[in-house]
């Protein structure tokens, strides 16, 4: 799923004079090129939320995600598009809980029954609680897990590295092998239904390429291109690139934004 329009993308490290006007065409065309990625890939555009679909117009995310895991189900009779499958009645709501993972802990929460395991996996700064509703009623049709990550402000989990005074910079592989360890010490049973929204569909995409076995659908919610960072100084010119990264640096080591 896609925002329609977008402002909230543009985060707030860009300095002043950033010339948002290139970005919504630069957006469009790179979540086409995400769509494109598979052959039945299908692009759902959000008309009444920004950036974060999953809570402005959750009902749209939870369609999507029962469309995909009916089609894991059943694909021999699954149609794009087709009424998903009927909720049955809805779970009690799962605090969570702190899982080992040797000497530091991740949050995780855990709902519903049923097969695959849908997960849910949020965009910069954001913990689990970004995907209360979404999971409320995904979990009324198969089970299904939000975490946080490891050094998101406010999160619930430990930082990826208790010792050190300062958060580093983490890459997509460390995030994913975090991920990967998380379900295997939590017991959460395969196979996966990956969502990623925003920087979470560049985890989620990894992990799928990681862990090709484990996984069998995944829903991106304006989701992050690889190459989005690079289309951007492309576009906008040397000029005020280093004063964004600047900014970002700086946001980064002020505990203002997630170090990824």
């Amino acid at each position: 799923a896609g925002a329609a329009e977008d402002p909230s993308v543009i985060p707030t490290f860009f300095p002043p004079g950033w010339p948002v006007e290139v970005m919504p065409q630069l957006h469009r065309e790179l979540q086409a090129d995400l769509v494109g990625l598979v052959p039945n890939g299908r692009l759902i555009i959000a008309q009444r939320s920004g950036h974060y679909v999953h809570q402005g117009e959750p009902e749209l995310v939870v369609e999507a995600i029962r469309d995909v895991v009916d089609a894991v189900r059943d694909p021999e009779t699954w149609v794009v598009g087709a009424p998903s499958t009927p909720a049955q009645s809805t779970t009690s709501a799962v605090p969570g809980a702190l899982v080992h993972l040797g000497d530091r802990t991740l949050f995780l929460s855990c709902s519903g029954t049923g097969s695959p395991t849908v997960i849910l996996e949020s965009g910069l700064n954001d913990t689990a609680a970004v995907w209360s509703a979404v999971q409320h009623d995904v979990a009324t049709t198969t089970r299904v897990c939000s975490y946080d990550r490891a050094n998101v402000p406010g999160g619930a989990s430990d930082p990826s590295d208790p010792t050190a005074s300062r958060s580093r910079l983490r890459s997509a592989a460390e995030l994913v092998a975090d991920l990967h360890a998380l379900l295997v010490a939590a017991d959460v049973p395969g196979p996966f239904v990956l969502v990623g929204h925003s920087v979470g569909g560049l985890v989620v995409r990894l992990y799928a390429a990681t862990y090709p076995e484990e996984v069998v659908g995944m829903v991106l919610i304006d989701a992050t291109h690889e190459d989005n960072w690079a289309r951007l100084e492309e576009d906008i010119g040397p000029a005020l690139w280093p004063m964004a990264v600047e900014q970002f640096t700086q946001a980064v080591a002020g505990g203002v934004l997630e170090p990824l």
